[in-house]
């Protein structure tokens, strides 16, 4: 094809030098014009880009066959004027040979910017800025002897050109490309053939003044947001310890409980039994001293010495009782109780109790607070509390007996509640205060059992105490026992 092409030239359209070519371009466009030069760039179905010795034109070809940088070619077209630049148009081309590859140019930009070199493969060291991003070619961006220009590579041929460091040192290869306004130069781009036409000469520095004042910012930015996160990390980590602790100091205490609940069982099993031979002994002792003081009415002088051993015989059965009542094993005669009437009713009899210097005061709930106990048990329990309070209060004080309903193991519990404002009961002597025989009062003045069946009275009706104390901020006792049922209060009522 491109010979019978040629076949149509007129014979005067003779090889021409590129300087030429250019010449005629400008002065008579549209001329038909031949030449020969090597390829040094080529956009295959585009364009080309040929040199010889007297310069370098742009070629726009109609239709292209395979052709690389470095090839000798033919090239038949029109001399005209693309984008105010000199090239031959509606070109076609034929390969002649292959030359060695064309040495680059080592130009300074400001001649570029002149408009010097226009279509010549040069070389250009600058400064590498970034990136800008086209359809199909990726521009450099390069400052070169206080010159600003783009050096354009395809994208599929850009490889890592496009990662390099802003404030590297390049030397950049590739064809001018001179833009012109207004019959003027106004700058100019390079055209590169691949990504390796783009070589470091010098990386930039990882720190330099632009990276410092960057990393200023962002540090300045970013640490009052460490700071917060250090705060709230803090405070999280205070919360979650204070969290820990007390599970811990919780789990210690159920311990603890469950240590004492195991001591007070094995106690209160020997007790009981003691307590059960000791009585029936005590039954048959009772029994013959009462028999023997009746036979001795007549002889008073013996007749004392038999009353002192039915009192001794009978204070010894209280103390069975006592332990008993301990150990759970005493009779209980249960029946519906309203806490807040039993309150009220302690009242005047604590009072004479405890004497005058002791002020007594009942606090009952809001509504009805029944429970299923032994009257008679509980009174006694709460007077064994008031005795013990009298003594922690020698100068005098306070003892209030509140009723109230609360929320216990996700169940609502009758709460009755003596408190004192007496001396208070030391920390190393409260875990033994319910033991049998337990007493911080002198030789003579205390069994150590009234604690001691308060605890398995409480324990026997299906409750529990709590003891809550402070030394010389008084004390609480808190018995809690599971309310009775509405219907077992409306037949209690009934009746």
């Amino acid at each position: 094809m491109v010979l019978v092409w040629l076949a149509v030239v007129p014979a005067w359209a003779a090889l021409q030098p590129i300087s030429r070519v250019r010449e005629i371009a400008q002065v008579a466009p549209s001329t038909r014009v031949v030449i020969r030069g090597t390829v040094t760039r080529c956009r295959p179905g585009h364009s080309l880009y040929v040199q010889d010795q007297t310069g370098s034109i742009l070629v726009r070809i109609d239709k292209s066959s395979p052709v690389a940088v470095g090839d000798i070619v033919e090239v038949s077209g029109l001399a005209d004027v693309d984008n105010d630049a000199p090239a031959v148009i509606h070109a076609r081309y034929e390969k002649f040979g292959v030359a060695e590859a064309p040495v680059p140019i080592g130009v300074d930009a400001r001649d570029l910017a002149q408009g010097k070199h226009d279509a010549d493969l040069v070389a250009v060291e600058g400064t590498f800025g970034g990136v800008r991003t086209g359809h199909t070619e990726d521009g450099l961006m390069i400052l070169a002897d206080g010159v600003d220009f783009i050096a354009w590579v395809p994208k599929e041929t850009a490889g890592s050109a496009t990662a390099l460091r802003p404030g590297s040192r390049v030397r950049v290869r590739g064809i001018v490309s001179i833009n012109v306004t207004n019959g003027r130069p106004s700058g100019f781009e390079l055209l590169m053939r691949t990504g390796d036409d783009a070589m470091v000469i010098r990386r930039a520095a990882w720190w330099t003044t632009r990276g410092a004042w960057t990393t200023a910012v962002v540090v300045a930015a970013v640490l009052p947001l460490l700071f917060s996160y250090v705060f709230l990390l803090q405070r999280q980590v205070r919360r979650q310890t204070a969290i820990i602790h007390q599970k811990l100091l919780a789990e210690s205490e159920l311990k603890e409980q469950y240590r004492q609940a195991q001591k007070m069982e094995a106690i209160g099993r020997l007790a009981g039994g003691i307590a059960h031979d000791f009585n029936n002994i005590m039954t048959v002792v009772l029994g013959h001293s009462e028999m023997l003081v009746l036979e001795l009415k007549d002889h008073p002088e013996l007749r004392t010495s038999a009353e002192e051993i039915r009192n001794a015989a009978e204070r010894a059965a209280g103390l069975t009782r006592q332990l008993l009542a301990f150990s759970r094993r005493q009779k209980l005669d249960p029946a519906p109780v309203d806490l807040n009437a039993v309150a009220r009713d302690m009242v005047s009899l604590l009072s004479r109790v405890l004497g005058g210097e002791i002020e007594v005061r009942a606090e009952a709930g809001a509504e009805a607070v029944t429970i299923e106990t032994d009257r008679a048990q509980l009174e006694q329990a709460l007077l064994n509390l008031a005795v013990n309070a009298r003594d922690a209060m020698p100068e005098g004080g306070r003892l209030v007996l509140s009723v109230s309903r609360q929320a216990r193991d996700g169940q609502t519990a009758a709460v009755m509640a003596v408190t004192d404002t007496g001396t208070g009961i030391a920390l190393d002597v409260r875990g033994h205060i319910f033991d049998p025989f337990f007493t911080t009062k002198e030789v003579g003045r205390g069994s150590g059992l009234g604690l001691a069946m308060v605890y398995g009275f409480v324990q026997q009706s299906g409750g529990a105490i709590q003891v809550y104390s402070t030394v010389g901020g008084g004390t609480t006792f808190e018995l809690a026992f599971p309310l009775t049922p509405p219907a077992a209060r409306s037949r209690s009522d009934a009746c």
